[in-house]
Order: structure tokens, then sequence, then C-alpha cells
């Protein structure tokens, strides 16, 4: 998708606030509340009090989210922002949900559209290598031809400075931009940015694996409350209380969702697993 780059409210970042929560569209809110019910049934809520508070499933929600964008692929999506360079301008500030950038350049550069340089010799040499090789001509020649004259567009590309030197800082989301741009002149950059919770609720890999791990946070949480006090006083002695299990249980749980992760589970397609010594 095709963004225009300016300073906005943050759709995503890697720390969920409770403002975040408050700010969530009604949609956004049943989905979160529907993972809360989920946990909160699976601990056996529904017949008894699980000593587990909203702000303990606020936690081990924001938890879930900030451990699954920092590790799955399918937390960001990447677009081609444009970016209206300023004369005299060196820093420009990113959205505060723009994790990672691949690449700036001019969106007027050498290339086969209209506003490019040289577009006619673009265009004219483009269409007599796709004759050759499609009417009748040499299939080999014609893709030998086809690769000479891209890397023609490549050099051209860079003695007409299409590519720019820049630099990212993620710490404050600034673009650092090292060649001078005309005013008004519009970039192209490629970058990845982080999806909103309402976006990753949406997809169903992502629901699952926030869903079982905000499941496996809030058991630890129990238990951490449970293990506080080992006996509770009762009958016959006290009742002991199962809160080193519980915790052990969550560990196992949390690892096993982070092992899905490396091993790309969360994607569609087949991805052999990576060999970690």
């Amino acid at each position: 998708g095709w963004l225009e780059i300016q300073e906005q409210k943050p759709l995503g970042t890697y720390v969920i606030t409770e403002q975040d929560f408050q700010d969530m569209d009604d949609e956004t809110r049943k989905a979160v509340e529907g993972v809360f019910r989920y946990a909160n049934t699976k601990l056996g809520g529904t017949s008894v009090d699980t000593y587990l508070e909203r702000e303990d499933f606020e936690t081990a929600f924001a938890e879930a989210v900030g451990r699954y964008r920092d590790t799955s692929s399918r937390a960001v999506k990447f677009m081609i922002g444009i970016l209206v360079g300023e004369a005299n301008r060196q820093v420009y500030q990113m959205p505060k949900n723009v994790d990672a950038i691949r690449r700036v350049q001019r969106a007027t550069s050498v290339g086969f559209g209209a506003g490019n340089i040289g577009p006619s010799l673009a265009t004219a040499a483009f269409n007599s290598i796709m004759q050759q090789s499609v009417g009748g001509g040499s299939s080999l020649g014609g893709l030998i031809d086809y690769n000479m004259y891209m890397s023609q567009i490549e050099t051209l590309q860079k003695m007409f400075a299409a590519d720019t030197n820049w630099y990212y800082d993620e710490s404050n989301r600034q673009l650092h931009l090292y060649t001078a741009v005309a005013d008004g002149e519009k970039m192209l950059v490629e970058l990845s940015m982080l999806k909103s919770i309402k976006e990753l609720l949406n997809d169903h890999f992502a629901y699952t694996w926030l869903r079982d791990y905000t499941l496996a946070s809030a058991k630890g949480i129990l238990g951490e409350k449970l293990s506080i006090f080992e006996i509770l006083p009762g009958p016959a002695g006290g009742v002991t209380t199962k809160g080193n299990a519980l915790k052990e249980a969550s560990a196992a749980e949390i690892e096993k969702l982070m092992n899905d992760l490396y091993d790309y589970s969360d994607s569609p397609e087949m991805i052999p697993p990576i060999i970690r010594g």
C-alpha cells in the first residue's frame, strides 16, 4: 500500500500502555475482552474466584503483544511511503509505528514511467527487447539484452542520485537524509510498520498465538499470587496452594509458544525450521 508519511497518532508500538486500552475502538475492545474471557474461563474463573483482576489480564495481553511484535514477521506490514522533501532539511520525524526503513529513493528517477530520466529511450528499448523475445527472435538473446539494459538503468540511477544516503534512528523514529533534495520533491520510502492491535486480532494466526500467550502469562501471574502463601489457613491444618505448579506450567507454555514463532508456525507458508545451536 501507499502511505503519505507524516507524524501521526501511532497505530502500534512495542509497549502497550493504559492509554492504548482506553483508545481502542469498540470492535477491538470486544476482541480483547474475548481474549480475557477465554483466559479467565480456562483458569476456572466461571466457577470460582481466580484472584485475577482486569489489570492482570491487561498486563498479560500487553506482554503477549510485545513478544509477538518483537519476534514474528507477521507483526509488521511492508509498505511504500511517500515523503515530501523540504529544502535545507535533514531530519524527518517518522510515525512511531515505523519499525524499519529499507530504502529511500527519489520518486523521479531513471525508469520506464513518465517523468523519469529518458522515458522514451527506456520504453523503446524495453519494447524492442520484448519483441525479440516473444515475436520469433531469440528468447535467450532477449533476456541477455534485458539484463544488460537493467544493469545500465541501475548505473544511471546511481549517476543521477536516484538512491539517497540516509540513516534511520530507531530510538526516536527520525530519518536523517544526507542527500540534498528540492523543496516539495517526493521520495519513495520502503518501510515496515508495526500492525495495530486491531490488525493483529483480525489475523487468525496472530489471534490464536496472542490468546494462548495471554492465558499462559495470566497463569504465571496467578501462580505468583498463590505462591506468596503456600498454605492458606483452613480445617485440617490448612489448604496447600499450587502456585509453584502454575508458574512452572506457565513457563513451559510460554517457551513452547516462543519456539513456535522461531519455527514460523504462525506463517501459512512452508518454511523449513531454522537450526539453533
